[in-house]
């Protein structure tokens, strides 16, 4: 009776262990497959994930530098591996370690990773297993996975909604070529360089807004010396990123023109300005004038006749004369200098008039001030040879005042007449 026993219980054990190898558990892997029961052919194409290594004991890790362009980044260490992205020369990777010919490096800090939405519950992974791919797309590479509990942050995708962009999760691992990478420093130095990446970003950002808001401005309140500030600080404080440095030198160069535009149109309006106030002043002389000749003679005025008027407003023109030179040249003398700049990039005003020496040339006689009320003079004397004019003068060099009436051989160069009958000079210099 115990031996039927025992064959009975035996066989029941045989019969429950052939039914649960006869029907399996279903294991699955958790991604956006779940929103649909059928899946494409393309679907079902197995792609081979990231791999995932630990670091090897004995392999140091260390910041390493693409020494090429167009390095590919891989997402495995095999050559039929996808190519995840192509580097540049100078891109910086965190090293490590290092499997057949290839280097396994962390993932760069622009990438970004996707996963499903409806995995996700208030910023927690709902799921087993859950495939991180590389772009929103189910045919795209698996590059990691997440468990049940995992906290994750990310933001909607714009263009598949469907989808969350994440960080690519951080034992993810891809290869590039050893060949292609060269040792820049410790491990340490890629996150300082990328925090100073974060900065410059920064400090660019800034500046674009402060130039554009500066240069709407009228030129006379532009601070044009702290745009200029602004772009030198790239070059002297974040070298390490010549491709920044470049444009921001471009971008100064461009500003600069802008700005000596602006300055003359601004010195043209002002100059503009003063030429009428000067037209205006003598057109009230020249009435003063003619009201005065029209004036009886018994009558009282501070002036009696024409002659004393013109005597006092040519004593009162000459006192009025500044120590050095007539304030109305200085706009003109500016507006000489911008544009000699246009060509002479980097050059200053002293520049300017040293060119001008260059080109000098003498001319002597004696000095007269040229205090006739006429409009647009090109002048604030005349220089004359044995009572014939030789041209006129001015100068915002010298002080030729102390030269009147003196015998004085000059170092001049050639300015507008303003079609009147004689040359116009410049004074460089007295000898």
């Amino acid at each position: 009776m115990r031996s039927v026993l025992s064959c009975l219980g035996l066989l029941t054990v045989s019969t429950l262990l052939i039914a649960e190898d006869a029907n399996p558990k279903k294991v699955t892997v958790k991604d956006a497959s779940v929103s649909s029961t059928v899946q494409k052919p393309s679907q079902t194409k197995s792609v081979k994930p990231a791999e995932q290594i630990e670091k090897v004991s004995h392999f140091k890790p260390f910041t390493g530098k693409v020494v090429g362009n167009n390095v590919r980044l891989r997402l495995s260490s095999e050559l039929d591996s996808p190519i995840i992205k192509e580097l540049v020369k100078g891109d910086l990777l965190v090293v490590t370690a290092e499997k057949n010919d290839f280097y396994a490096v962390e993932p760069l800090q622009e990438m970004h990773a996707y996963i499903f939405r409806s995995l996700v519950l208030d910023g927690v992974i709902e799921g087993n297993r859950v495939n991180v791919r590389l772009m929103p797309d189910l045919d795209s590479p698996i590059v990691g996975h997440l468990s049940a509990g995992d906290k994750v942050e990310g933001k909607i995708c714009e263009k598949q909604p469907k989808w969350l962009e994440i960080s690519v999760p951080n034992k993810t691992r891809f290869y590039v070529a050893k060949e292609y990478v060269d040792y820049a420093g410790g491990p340490e130095l890629k996150a300082v360089r990328d925090r100073k990446k974060i900065e410059l970003t920064k400090h660019l950002e800034k500046t674009e807004a402060f130039t554009l808001a500066e240069m709407v401005k009228p030129f006379h309140e532009i601070d044009f010396d702290k745009i200029a500030q602004n772009y030198h600080i790239v070059s002297h404080e974040f070298k390490e990123f010549p491709e920044a440095v470049d444009k921001a030198k471009s971008k100064l160069v461009e500003m600069q023109d802008l700005y000596l535009q602006k300055k003359l149109a601004y010195l043209e309006t002002k100059a503009n300005q003063i030429s009428k106030e000067i037209a205006r002043k003598e057109q009230k002389g020249a009435e003063e004038i003619s009201i005065s000749k029209q004036r009886p003679r018994g009558e009282t005025t501070i002036a009696t006749t024409a002659a004393e008027v013109t005597h006092n407003q040519k004593k009162e023109a000459t006192a009025a004369l500044p120590p050095i030179a007539n304030l109305s040249w200085e706009p003109i003398e500016e507006n000489l200098f911008l544009s000699w700049a246009m060509s002479h990039r980097n050059k200053t005003i002293e520049d300017f008039y040293h060119d001008q020496k260059n080109r000098s040339f003498k001319v002597s006689g004696v000095l007269e001030s040229y205090v006739d009320p006429v409009r647009n003079k090109p002048g604030d004397f005349i220089i004359r040879d044995r009572d014939c004019p030789v041209g006129y003068a001015y100068s915002t060099l010298v002080d030729l005042k102390p030269f009147v009436g003196k015998p004085v051989t000059f170092h001049v160069t050639a300015r507008s007449n303003n079609h009147f009958a004689f040359p116009a000079y410049f004074v460089l210099s007295v000898e």
